[in-house]
């Protein structure tokens, strides 16, 4: 008998085994526990070619090129148990490229300032714009680093924050018209979808019927009066040029004013708060898209794993399927699916 060493056997498995594996997990996106099965092996293995040949993918300084824009938006990681609150990661995407550049723990100005602080001086001169979305720790952390980037609050978030302030006022106002909740038969929870539409989205049906439900349930105004905030911040987005967003914003202002509805003094108190980086969308015509994006990719991946107690783990999967360029290479098909001569 004799035994014979060879740099193409990794432990029990062949390198292009090894690294079949770890493409499967990466870049398809499979379940460590699946691929281990399809193999016939058990999951340490599986991952341990996982980290042997991704981690140097993961590392390499050549992953990350030039970028000019950054997105950041955070996510959840791990729900609240008995043992511990509800975990966040933050995530880095290139805005242009839609490339995931990393994942970090937490969601505070010290965890961005720290992943900034660690490029190269040089790509982070490159970066001209970040978008982000209205959370102040990411405002400090980003500045800290890049005092002279233009950070961008996008559409997408601004909207959101006038949709949640609809929501607060109709619910507000069924409680205090009906002294209950809302149900599916009242006018205003049947129309609650309509109200959070843009207006030059609804059809002519649709604002009859929005019309009725506030004409009947809405007898102080005020629910109406949300609707048009949020029309008229929208309006500040759909501006063509910076002055014109500019006035446009003054005007939302003087309607929040005339109108003292408290949810949208609210409103135009955080808007007001956060109105450079408002205004400087129209200059950057970046947004948070790509991450939100990167996000739902994101859930996907833990929901195919059932979820990560690892963070090691979690960050390497995510990178390894969005922050990784494979070089993938499809089989060459040695005859179609009909003879090409047919006698």
């Amino acid at each position: 008998s004799f035994t014979e060493d060879s740099d193409l056997i990794e432990g029990c498995l062949t390198r292009r085994a090894a690294t079949e594996i770890c493409r499967r997990v990466g870049q398809d996106a499979h379940s460590v526990a699946q691929v281990a099965r399809d193999f016939g092996i058990g999951w340490a293995t599986a991952m341990d070619c996982v980290r042997r040949h991704g981690e140097p993918l993961v590392d390499d300084s050549c992953r990350i090129g030039t970028t000019q824009a950054l997105g950041i938006d955070e996510h959840k990681v791990l729900g609240a148990t008995k043992d511990h609150h509800t975990l966040y990661a933050t995530s880095f995407v290139d805005v242009v490229t839609g490339q995931l550049l990393d994942v970090v723990r937490g969601r505070s100005a010290t965890d961005v300032t720290y992943w900034l602080s660690q490029g190269k001086p040089s790509w982070r001169q490159r970066i001209e714009a970040v978008a982000i979305d209205p959370h102040a720790g990411y405002l400090k952390g980003i500045l800290s680093v890049l005092p002279d980037v233009a950070v961008t609050v996008d559409h997408f978030h601004a909207i959101k924050l006038a949709n949640a302030v609809i929501d607060d006022v109709r619910r507000r106002t069924q409680r205090s018209t009906l002294g209950r909740r809302g149900h599916k038969d009242d006018p205003l929870y049947r129309t609650r979808r309509l109200m959070t539409r843009g207006w030059e989205r609804l059809s002519d049906r649709q604002r009859e019927k929005l019309f009725f439900a506030l004409e009947e349930g809405d007898p102080t105004g005020e629910v109406g009066a949300a609707i048009l905030g949020k029309e008229l911040l929208r309006e500040s987005y759909l501006a063509s040029t910076l002055r014109q967003a500019h006035w446009r914003l003054v005007r939302f202002y003087a309607y929040v004013a005339q109108a003292d509805v408290p949810e949208l003094t609210r409103l135009a108190t955080t808007v007001s708060h956060w109105e450079q980086e408002v205004l400087s969308y129209h200059t950057t015509h970046i947004s948070t898209g790509p991450v939100e994006a990167q996000n739902l990719v994101t859930e996907k991946i833990r929901r195919i794993a059932h979820g990560f107690r690892n963070f090691e783990n979690y960050r390497l999967r995510l990178l390894l399927h969005s922050g990784v360029k494979w070089d993938t290479r499809p089989t060459a098909r040695i005859r179609g699916r009909s003879p090409r001569l047919v006698a």
